[in-house]
């Protein structure tokens, strides 16, 4: 979706200029899954797809690329990826070449949800979890070490500013109760 995105953004800005801005208002139907479009929505990406913008291009790769899921086999994914990073780098589109290096990059752990199904959200979760229990450990020892901090500067200024211990401390080595109330 960021690199359909942004391939929108910059062909709406090359549009805009030339006053032929067909892109304003339509960002929410190329990030919007095809199945949920309304006919409206269907009928005005058509007429956007039959002006061959780069945009319906990239919409077009980030759909095609969705297929990729449906595989059970190593081999027949690694085939599939291979033609579709090909298309990707042909379409010379930088931000979805972008997207296409990012993920040739993963590709192992791509290929691994392939054949076990499995993704790593719930590690990520529990992950996110402990982070935020240490950020909320280190807030609260912040706020403890500050309250020690003003605890100790306010009984030093209490026993040095004249209230408090120290001056009722002289009135009784002194034995004046009244020195003490003064």
């Amino acid at each position: 979706n960021e690199g359909v995105d942004k391939v929108r953004k910059e062909e709406r800005a090359e549009l805009s200029d030339s006053s032929q801005d067909w892109l304003t208002g339509r960002k929410y139907l190329f990030l919007k899954n095809p199945a949920d479009w309304k006919a409206e929505e269907k009928q005005c990406f058509e007429e956007l797809r039959r002006k061959d913008l780069k945009v319906t291009k990239a919409w077009g790769l980030r759909e095609t690329f969705q297929s990729f899921w449906e595989f059970t086999s190593k081999t027949a994914a690694r085939a599939f990826f291979s033609q579709w990073l090909q298309k990707a780098k042909d379409s010379a589109l930088r931000p979805i070449t972008k997207v296409a290096v990012m993920l040739h990059d993963h590709l192992q752990g791509l290929l691994n949800y392939v054949t076990h199904r499995v993704t790593n959200a719930v590690t990520e979760g529990f992950n996110s979890k402990i982070q935020m229990g240490y950020d909320l450990l280190n807030e609260s020892l912040a706020d403890r070490e500050s309250r020690k901090g003003y605890l100790l500067r306010y009984r030093t200024w209490k026993k040095f500013s004249g209230y408090g211990g120290a001056r009722e401390q002289w009135a009784t080595d002194s034995g004046t109760a009244a020195a003490g109330q003064a």
